[in-house]
């Protein structure tokens, strides 16, 4: 594999792809075909934790790892793509920002109209032609997808009498994956930190601690770490507000959060996708969706619309501002519960309870028997000791892996889960439950999968 490759990967510096060449070097002398090298670099670049000890690739994995390396974009073209330019009087910062853009690696050919001016990445007025890439995000929607995100923070914020510092110190703690919005989020706020949720947890409250942010977005899966580590005495933060989102926010963690912290806890619902597609609001119950950037459908298993108090099995959303990328009645298999009425002081949008899970995490175990993960974890978020869980689906009950802070009984949580199948209709049930050191997360959005079906991986 030729440098050039390397870097249209995301190696885009020397050192980087210095490492990827010795790494291919010894895979090809240990018989590895270019195809599988390409694909397994892929995936390393995607998410490096898992290759850290690999046998060709192991120093390039730790050395992607690193929060510092991460922040890399690309490296520059030798010589800019070219692009015509129509008019004389076009802004100077709109002609600087066409000049970056044509340094782009992907980048081809470009153009710039008489009307250019300043925008997000890309002039407004700005034509680029790339290849072997796609940029959704170029011009205005890139803005847009900002300025949704931050203006329900905002109201909610002023809302609740939060006056949020200036310079803000913001970190998300989330997927280190570029693909992925919080990481990209993350590179496009001043003052905002990336740190992959995948970093070893010593590494992470390191980290905080150096930083000291305002302000930390976050899975809803690392909001009992922030507990454990403030009340071990290794975590010396003080945010004023915590982003919680990616993942269910589950029973008792709002409280956790506030028994170390004077900080508000804003709920997110969204997808990369789409973006924010509900948020708290208020004092009031549930999240507001965000019904005048997207139409949200929810429907039931038939499709049909579903009414205030009914759990939807699914949504159709359609964004109104994506015109790079369109989508039209784009699923999300999410369970959500539509609430009754608008808030009264809020925002004339309709209301859906907290996210409850994905239909894809529902257990069928067949002759109609289907088991709602909440089976699961009522009990097990019921033991405090348990600061992580995952549950794989079995053909006569489930196999659970749990991280715990002590020793709890094991036997009187299996007896329990077991009658909660029982009382759902699977006939003799059988659960086995080990202690673990550590859940691996998702290679793609590094979330927390607490339940697989059989069949998924």
């Amino acid at each position: 594999m030729k440098r050039k490759e390397l870097i249209n990967l995301g190696l885009g510096t020397r050192e980087l792809s210095d490492l990827a060449i010795a790494g291919v070097r010894s895979a090809a002398a240990a018989g590895f075909k270019k195809s599988a090298m390409r694909r397994l670099l892929r995936q390393l670049i995607a998410d490096p934790g898992p290759f850290a000890e690999h046998q060709h690739f192991g120093e390039l994995a730790r050395q992607l790892a690193r929060p510092e390396v991460a922040r890399t974009a690309f490296t520059p073209r030798r010589d800019p793509a070219p692009y015509r330019r129509w008019g004389a009087d076009i802004d100077d910062q709109a002609v600087r920002q066409m000049d970056n853009a044509c340094s782009l690696p992907v980048s081809a050919l470009g153009a710039l109209m008489p009307d250019a001016h300043v925008g997000y990445g890309l002039p407004i007025g700005g034509v680029l032609a790339t290849e072997g890439a796609v940029i959704p995000y170029a011009e205005d929607e890139w803005s847009h997808f900002i300025s949704i995100n931050m203006r329900w923070i905002l109201r909610w914020a002023t809302h609740r009498g939060i006056e949020l510092k200036n310079p803000p110190v913001m970190v998300h703690l989330q997927s280190g994956v570029f693909t992925h919005a919080s990481a990209l989020l993350s590179r496009a706020r001043p003052g905002a930190h990336c740190l992959p949720i995948t970093l070893p947890r010593a590494e992470i409250v390191e980290r905080l601690n150096e930083l000291q942010p305002t302000s930390i977005a976050v899975y809803s899966s690392a909001l009992r770490m922030f507990h454990e580590e403030t009340r071990a005495g290794r975590l010396h933060i003080q945010p004023q507000l915590v982003i919680a989102g990616g993942e269910p926010l589950l029973e008792g963690d709002t409280e956790r959060i506030h028994e170390i912290w004077d900080a508000g806890i804003f709920d997110v619902y969204g997808s990369s996708e789409i973006g924010m597609i509900a948020s708290s609001e208020g004092d009031s119950r549930g999240l507001c969706l965000n019904e005048d950037i997207a139409i949200i459908e929810l429907v039931d298993d038939e499709s049909r619309p579903i009414e205030p108090g009914e759990r939807a099995s699914r949504l159709y959303v359609t964004p109104l501002l994506h015109r790079t990328l369109p989508l039209f009645r784009y699923e999300i298999t999410d369970e959500v519960t539509l609430l009754d009425a608008p808030t009264r002081d809020g925002p004339p949008v309709r209301r859906i309870d907290h996210v409850a899970g994905r239909v894809d995490e529902i257990f069928d175990y067949g002759r109609g028997v289907i088991i709602h993960p909440i089976v699961f974890r009522s009990p097990l978020t019921k033991r405090p000791e348990i600061s992580a869980y995952q549950v794989r689906q079995t053909p006569r009950g489930a196999e659970i892996r749990i991280v715990a802070d002590s020793e709890l009984d094991l036997a009187s949580l299996e007896c329990d889960i077991e009658a909660g199948l029982r009382g759902g209709g699977v006939p003799h049930p059988e659960v086995r439950i080990q202690h673990t050191d550590a859940i691996a997360r998702t290679a793609n959005g590094q979330k927390l999968r607490r339940f697989v079906p059989v069949g998924a991986r």
